[in-house]
């Protein structure tokens, strides 16, 4: 798989994590705890948008073991899973298998750019969480997001911020203190400040609706919401034009 988006390090991490992508206590429950996190703001934002028609297009792109993809199709969404971890993509598709009732739901082992190039103005809604501060060369991936949505379609994306207070909770605490995301699992020089993401988008047609924060609270053990998009996490979602 070619791709200059691709960090060759991130794919080994992700490849060792694999057998425990679905264990809800395991090294990855950061992720496996924010998906449903996630999934509830899409199904809010969607909401609010229209967008709730049984059938809709979604892609999930870089989708890795399946986490948010499955709950949307569940949703009444047809989607489709996109990613170029070969590894990742066997386990979401052995565990889709367990539910017969995941039929809208198809993972293509495949770039985003690849993609993009033969499915231009497909998709109702892309999704592209926890994808960003694993790559390189981020404009191509946002790029080609937008290029798949159609006209009025959402991009929901998260990242984690390129600030230092970013690394410290995130590459320190998190993988090191509190052990919510695996070690070695996030490379600070692939973070991204949301405000760059916010350029990008604009110069690919697409209008940011809302940015905010989002942190792991070691207490309670679930994510939730803060004004800063600049210490840590951040979600945005954001409208084609």
């Amino acid at each position: 798989m070619n791709s200059s988006t691709i960090d060759d390090h991130q794919m080994k991490i992700f490849d060792y994590y694999s057998s425990v992508w679905w264990n809800p206590n395991g090294p990855a429950r950061g992720l496996y705890r924010a998906s449903n996190f996630l999934f509830k703001y899409i199904k809010e934002v969607t909401s609010k948008h229209g967008l709730t028609k049984k059938g809709l297009l979604v892609l999930d792109a870089g989708c890795g073991g399946g986490l948010l993809a499955e709950p949307l199709v569940r949703h009444g969404y047809e989607v489709t899973g996109v990613d170029v971890n070969q590894t990742l993509l066997e386990v979401a598709q052995k565990h889709a298998q367990l539910d017969p009732l995941l039929k809208n739901l198809t993972y293509k082992l495949e770039t985003i750019e690849d993609h993009a190039a033969n499915n231009a103005a497909k998709y109702d809604i892309v999704v592209l969480t926890f994808v960003l501060q694993h790559i390189r060369h981020h404009e191509i991936i946002l790029q080609n997001c937008a290029k798949l949505l159609k006209p009025g379609g959402l991009l929901f994306l998260t990242s984690a911020a390129k600030t230092y207070t970013s690394w410290f909770r995130i590459s320190l605490l998190g993988a090191y203190c509190y052990k919510y995301v695996p070690i070695g699992s996030h490379n600070w020089y692939n973070f991204i400040s949301a405000r760059d993401v916010e350029e990008i988008l604009k110069r690919s047609n697409c209008v940011v609706n809302e940015t905010k924060g989002f942190y792991y609270s070691i207490l309670s053990g679930n994510w939730d919401w803060y004004g800063n998009p600049d210490g840590g996490y951040y979600s945005m979602y954001a409208t084609k034009m």
